[in-house]
């Protein structure tokens, strides 16, 4: 199939990532106003450390983070203590990015796996902005590929590269989309590798987070800024009351969607996915950006982090 046109929404070739790099500046400039998101997290910097080399205790002052805290010393003495950290002098910043099969979808706009691709490129080209290393861990059907910690001007043509090879797709209605990588090993491997005090984006549509990933995010999020990109397409989370073609470029088939007992079950199980991902984001204080396949991501991306553009 041949891909044609600049931005085909199937595909993310590297030509378009690398024309990213050129909404950097231009980005800088946009009003707070243009877009609004909606986030269950708070909005962090994603290119500062977390600050987690311990230096002293000293006694709580108004204004310490209550996070901070410690407890043990704080029950001793009576009073409250706070635990004081310096931040590491180099910033890296570790990219998660899922290719995986259910990510090569899209009812509109771009596919989950294209924006996917935009973003860890454009979060890159941040990174390249403010001096700071770069590595990444893409999932893919059946494999993951790490590119190790480097200065971002290095690792970035590696790192597209990977991304539109990643973006291959078997063309068949019948290609399987039983995967033999889970999300779950993706955090396995990002919690061997990323240094304490990174920036950590999980770029995925966290169609397969379980019970076991909360508590590994918990961990990683323990002494790291952790941000969750979750890109969704409308019709992920309510199915409309027609007749659904789908199609790959060459074959349609319908799916039948007005039966409203389907539309509710359907709704209620992306509800209850939304709800464990939120709680996950609350309890771990990660940063949430939710993307949906028919909004301009950079646009939502340079909004979220308007301050550090």
């Amino acid at each position: 199939m041949k891909r044609g046109g600049k931005h085909n929404p199937a595909y993310a070739d590297s030509k378009e990532l690398w024309s990213l790099r050129r909404s950097i500046p231009l980005l800088s400039r946009i009003s707070k106003r243009v877009i609004s998101y909606y986030g269950a997290g708070e909005t962090k910097s994603p290119f500062k450390t977390k600050g987690l080399d311990f230096q002293e205790v000293r006694a709580y002052q108004p204004g310490d983070d209550i996070r901070q805290i410690d407890w043990r010393v704080t029950a001793k003495h009576g009073k409250p203590f706070t635990k004081l950290y310096t931040e590491e002098k180099e910033h890296s910043v570790f990219l998660v990015i899922d290719m995986r099969s259910r990510m090569k979808f899209a009812s509109q706009g771009r596919f989950k796996s294209v924006l996917a691709a935009r973003i860890a490129s454009f979060l890159a080209f941040i990174a390249e902005s403010k001096n700071d290393k770069v590595s990444f861990l893409i999932l893919k059907k059946d494999s993951l590929e790490a590119g190790s910690l480097s200065p971002a001007n290095q690792i970035i043509p590696f790192l597209i590269k990977a991304l539109e090879q990643a973006e291959q797709m078997d063309q068949s209605l019948n290609t399987s989309y039983s995967d033999s990588i889970s999300l779950t090993n993706g955090i396995v491997e990002t919690l061997k590798h990323v240094r304490r005090g990174s920036s950590v984006f999980l770029i995925s549509d966290f169609h397969d987070f379980s019970s076991t990933d909360e508590n590994l995010i918990t961990q990683l999020a323990s002494s790291r800024l952790v941000t969750f990109i979750h890109i969704y397409d409308p019709l992920e989370s309510r199915l409309p009351k027609d007749r659904l073609p789908i199609t790959n470029g060459s074959e349609t088939r319908f799916l039948e969607a007005d039966q409203n007992k389907i539309q509710l079950e359907f709704h209620n199980s992306f509800l209850l996915q939304l709800q464990k991902i939120q709680q996950v984001v609350q309890k771990a204080d990660l940063g949430y950006l939710p993307v949906l396949t028919n909004e301009n991501d950079l646009l939502k991306i340079a909004h979220f982090y308007k301050k550090d553009l």
